[in-house]
C-alpha cells in the first residue's frame, strides 16, 4: 500500500522523500516541487513519470503565477489517495479545489475541478484543464485529462453517444466516396468543386476526420469525452458529415454536367 498521507506531507513542506515507487523532490533554487512515479525491474530503471509538479513564479511586477501539471499515474486508485492528500494544499497555493476519484469497472482516474460541471478523466494528450489570468495572478492547470461525461450522470450523453457512432460510420463512408470522385474529375471542376487548393483541402478534411475519430471520445459503458458539452460534442460530428456530403452532392453534379456535355 502507499503512503498517501506521507507522500502529501513531504509535497507539502517541500522535502525529500523516496519510498522505491514515489520520488518528491523540489527544486534547489525555487519553491517548485513534484511527485514522481518510478518504476524499477531489478536494478533497471524502466520508467519515469512525473506525477504532479507546482510552480510558483513571481516576475518584477510582483505578478505571481502558479502552473500545477497532474499527470496520470499507473495506478488510478493509488493517485486518489495521493491527489486528495494535497488537494487542500493546492486550493490554498493556487485556489482551485481538485477532487480526485474512479469509478466501478473503470481503472482510470478522474478529477473533479469545483466550478466545473463535467469532471476530467485520463487522456492520452496533455491539454489545458484551467487558466486563470488577473492583473496580478495567473493560475494554469495543465495535464493528460480531457473534460468527461460519465454516463452515471449524464442519460442524454447516451443518446449522443450512439448518435456520434453512426456518424463516424457515415464520415468515413462519405470521405472514401470523395475520394473516388477526386480521380473521376479533372482539375478545373476540382477547382470548382472546393474553391482552392483540391490537394489541400482533401489533406485538411484528412486530418480533421482522424483526429475527430481516432480520438476515442467514446468510453464504451462509462461515458463520453466533452469538447464543451454533449451536444456541442455531437454538433462537431453533425457539422463535418454535412460539409462531406456536400462536396460528394457537388461532385455528382459537376460530374453528370461533364457527361451530358461528352
Amino acid at each position: 500500500m502507499v503512503n498517501a498521507r506521507e507522500i502529501a506531507k513531504a509535497f507539502i513542506e517541500g522535502r525529500h522523500y523516496f519510498d522505491g515507487r514515489y520520488l518528491v523532490v523540489k527544486s534547489q533554487y525555487t519553491e517548485d516541487r513534484a511527485i514522481a512515479y518510478i518504476k524499477f525491474v531489478g536494478f533497471d530503471l524502466v520508467e519515469t513519470r512525473t506525477f504532479v509538479y507546482i510552480s510558483f513564479y513571481r516576475d518584477y511586477l510582483n505578478r505571481e503565477s502558479v502552473y500545477i501539471f497532474v499527470n496520470h499515474a499507473p495506478d488510478a486508485y493509488e493517485a486518489v489517495e495521493i491527489i486528495n492528500e494535497i488537494s487542500d494544499y493546492i486550493h490554498s497555493v493556487a485556489g482551485v479545489k481538485i477532487t480526485a476519484f474512479t469509478i466501478d469497472n473503470d481503472n482510470a482516474l478522474f478529477l473533479a475541478v469545483k466550478g466545473y460541471k463535467y469532471p476530467f478523466r485520463e487522456y492520452k494528450n496533455e491539454m489545458t484543464i484551467l487558466k486563470k489570468e488577473r492583473s496580478s495572478e495567473s493560475i494554469l492547470v495543465k495535464g493528460y485529462y480531457r473534460r468527461f461525461a460519465l454516463f452515471r450522470d449524464c442519460k442524454a450523453c447516451i443518446e449522443y453517444a450512439e448518435r456520434i457512432k453512426e456518424y463516424e460510420t457515415r464520415i468515413e463512408n462519405l470521405y472514401n466516396e470523395l475520394i473516388e470522385w477526386y480521380s473521376r474529375l479533372d482539375y478545373e471542376q476540382l477547382l470548382q468543386l472546393f474553391n482552392e487548393s483540391p490537394r489541400r483541402v482533401l489533406k485538411t478534411l484528412k486530418y480533421t476526420i482522424h483526429t475527430l475519430i481516432n480520438r476515442g471520445t467514446i468510453v464504451e459503458n462509462i461515458g463520453i469525452y466533452l469538447d464543451k458539452t454533449p451536444k456541442s460534442t455531437y454538433q462537431q460530428y453533425e457539422r463535418l458529415y454535412n460539409k462531406l456530403l456536400e462536396l460528394v452532392n457537388k461532385a455528382k453534379e459537376l460530374y453528370t454536367l461533364q457527361t451530358l456535355l461528352t
